[in-house]
C-alpha cells in the first residue's frame, strides 16, 4: 500500500507598493536634454522663467517668475505714485501761489520755475538778464506769487519725492532687462554644460539668488566650477 502524505505548502506573496514623491520645485539638470535650448533662450527673453519651465528646471523658473512679478509690480507702483505726487504738487502750488499750467511731468520747465522763484516777475527778470526773452512767461493764467517761503519749500519737497519715485520706476525697468539677460545666460550656460558633461569634462553652473524683504530686493549670482 502506498501512502501519500500531504505536505503543507505555503506561498507568501508580498504586495509591493511603490510610491513616488514628486517635488514640483525639484530641478534635475538632465531634464529637458531633448528640448531646444534656442527656443528656451528666446522664451526667456520674452518672459524670464518660461524658458526654464520649458526645460523643466522648475526651481529656477520660480525664481525668475518671482523676480519678474516683483519688478513689474514695483514699476507700476512707483510710476503711479510719481504721477500722483506731481499732480499734488501742482495743486499745492495753485493753492499757495496761484500757479496754473499744464502738468506734463515732474521736470516740466514751468513747474521748475515755480519752485525756484517767489513770483513770475523774478523769473522774467532773470530771463532778461540771460538774454532769453523768448522764455519769459506773459500769460496771465500762468502767473504765480508765493504767499511765503515755507509754502514754496513744501512744494519743492513734494516735487522731490515725485522725482525719487520716477527714478525708482526707471530702476525697475532696468531690473526687468537685467532679469532677462541673466535668464538668457543661465540657459545658455546650462546648454553648454550638458555638452561638456557628455564629453566627461568638468562643468559649471550659474544660478540666480533672489532675496526679497519689505524694504529691498537683492539679486546675486551663485556659480560653481
Amino acid at each position: 500500500m502506498c501512502l501519500w502524505k500531504s505536505l503543507p505548502a505555503q506561498v507568501t506573496v508580498e504586495n509591493a507598493i511603490t510610491t513616488d514623491s514628486v517635488d514640483v520645485f525639484s530641478e534635475n539638470q538632465e531634464q529637458g536634454a531633448d528640448k531646444s535650448p534656442m527656443l528656451a533662450m528666446t522664451a526667456s527673453l520674452l518672459l524670464p522663467g518660461s524658458g526654464h519651465q520649458y526645460l523643466e528646471r522648475n526651481r529656477s523658473a520660480l525664481a525668475y517668475f518671482t523676480a519678474e512679478a516683483v519688478t513689474i509690480f514695483g514699476f507700476f507702483i512707483c510710476s503711479h505714485y510719481s504721477s500722483k505726487l506731481a499732480v499734488d504738487a501742482a495743486g499745492y502750488a495753485w493753492t499757495h501761489s496761484g500757479a496754473r499750467g499744464p502738468i506734463a511731468d515732474v521736470d516740466d520747465n514751468y513747474w521748475q520755475a515755480v519752485g525756484k522763484f517767489m513770483e513770475v516777475q523774478d523769473y522774467n527778470a532773470v530771463m532778461d538778464l540771460n538774454r532769453t526773452p523768448e522764455k519769459k512767461i506773459s500769460s496771465e493764467s500762468q502767473v504765480w506769487h508765493w504767499d511765503d517761503k515755507s509754502s514754496q519749500d513744501a512744494y519743492n519737497s513734494i516735487r522731490s519725492s515725485s522725482r525719487s519715485f520716477h527714478v525708482a520706476s526707471s530702476f525697475f525697468i532696468g531690473a526687468m532687462v537685467l532679469n532677462r539677460v541673466i535668464a538668457f545666460i543661465d540657459i545658455r550656460t546650462a546648454a553648454r554644460n550638458r555638452g561638456v558633461k557628455r564629453t566627461g569634462l568638468s562643468a559649471h553652473t550659474v544660478k540666480p539668488l533672489f532675496t526679497v524683504s519689505p524694504s529691498s530686493l537683492d539679486l546675486s549670482l551663485s556659480a560653481s566650477f
